[in-house]
């Protein structure tokens, strides 16, 4: 009898314990689990925040949302309030491009959200994809490239981890913190063109497709800033009204005609631009407009980020293309999704402590003047374009 009450005291004794392990556990995991998102909360926060101090804003978290690549990788996508959104690698800590004043491309989506780099935002509805600004549907073999470019950036993002880079997101040293950008003189010039008037934009119809003309559009801003800032001599065509920082565009004559002029060279702009296109066919409008000026392209692996850091500071803005023949690639694929980007302004990437640097840009589209690329770990922009000496 003894015996058994023994036992009894033992199992209900043995069962307390386990009872208490198990609250013990729970409790534990409870509070691993609460501190690992009281850190990542912490973390999105302390990047909105870095944002906040680089736009001199004011923006709070609204949403955080994840955004696939077209080659199944996850990125970070945080919308914020009252405008403003950062998309983030969280593998690599790095930012990939942020603006405090635009619109989310994904606002009205939060699912079913695609990304493959700078101005590739698109919402995939059954089995096709629509660029939630443009709304231009993919070809399967414009995914197929999309596919290619996302591990590319993926493989660049990698290269970048560094053990230590979680930890300069919860320091404030001034070694690693962005405080500032530096631009070109009179940059207001692009941060004010914000409506699609203003920016000279257009597109080019055939049939029953449309075609962006971001190539052109930011060589005729280009020309336009030129001739406000350096010689009146660059734009002679009845296209800009005002003036100084506030002189924009009133109709899209000059874009237009650096269209046309590319026809007469035999281009199709339904084809997008490169860099060397746009050379051509500035340097063409340069000689009918007896403009003295002179420009040049180069591509990757020619230039780099330190190139157009340099540039912005000799005053000199640049214009980033992402087309071009992949010199990676052993068949010579020749990228079909052709995007571009006037850069005016950098600044230390706040995210890194290596010397990497963020990049101010306009993207050619209403509402996206002032968004901020990562151009050294994200570049699926292989050539640029700059007007190198004018008289």
């Amino acid at each position: 009898m003894l015996s058994k009450r023994l036992h009894s005291s033992l199992v209900l004794v043995s069962l307390i314990i386990i009872m208490i392990l198990s609250i013990f556990v729970s409790f534990l995991s409870i509070n691993i689990a609460a501190r690992a998102e009281s850190l990542t909360n912490y973390k999105y926060e302390k990047i909105v925040s870095d944002m906040n101090d680089l736009y001199d804003s004011n923006c709070s978290i609204n949403k955080i949302k994840t955004i696939n690549d077209f080659d199944g990788n996850e990125y970070t996508l945080i919308e914020c309030e009252p405008t403003g959104y950062i998309i983030f690698d969280d593998i690599s800590n790095q930012y990939i491009e942020f603006s405090a004043i635009s619109t989310s491309p994904y606002l009205n989506n939060d699912l079913n959200n695609y990304y493959a780099g700078p101005k590739h935002f698109y919402h995939k509805s059954g089995d096709k994809y629509r660029n939630t600004i443009t709304n231009k549907w993919l070809s399967n073999i414009e995914i197929k490239d999309l596919k290619s470019k996302s591990n590319s950036m993926r493989v660049k993002l990698n290269s970048s981890i560094n053990q230590d880079k979680e930890l300069i997101l919860y320091e404030n040293s001034t070694d690693t913190k962005a405080t500032s950008f530096t631009y070109v003189s009179n940059y207001r010039f692009f941060t004010n063109k914000v409506t699609e008037t203003q920016i000279g934009y257009m597109e080019y119809e055939v049939g029953d497709n449309v075609y962006g003309l971001c190539g052109y559009i930011a060589a005729s801003m280009l020309l336009g800033y030129y001739d406000t800032f350096r010689n009146s001599s660059f734009v002679t065509l009845d296209c800009m009204t005002g003036s100084g920082i506030n002189r924009h565009f009133k109709n899209t004559q000059l874009t237009q005609e650096l269209v046309n002029i590319a026809i007469d060279l035999g281009k199709d702009p339904a084809a997008g631009t490169t860099s060397t296109s746009i050379r051509q066919v500035m340097n063409n409008y340069f000689d009918k407009y007896n403009v003295t000026a002179t420009s040049y392209d180069m591509i990757i692996p020619f230039f780099s980020a330190l190139t157009l850091k340099t540039r912005i500071k000799n005053d000199k803005p640049v214009i980033l293309f992402g087309s071009l023949v992949d010199p990676t690639a052993g068949n010579l694929i020749v990228d079909l999704i052709k995007h571009s980007v006037i850069v005016y302004g950098f600044c230390r990437n706040p995210s890194s402590a290596s010397n990497t640097w963020g990049f101010m840009s306009h993207y050619g589209w209403s509402g996206y003047s002032m968004v901020t690329i990562n151009i050294e770990h994200t570049s699926l922009f292989g050539s640029m374009y700059n007007i190198q000496s004018y008289s």
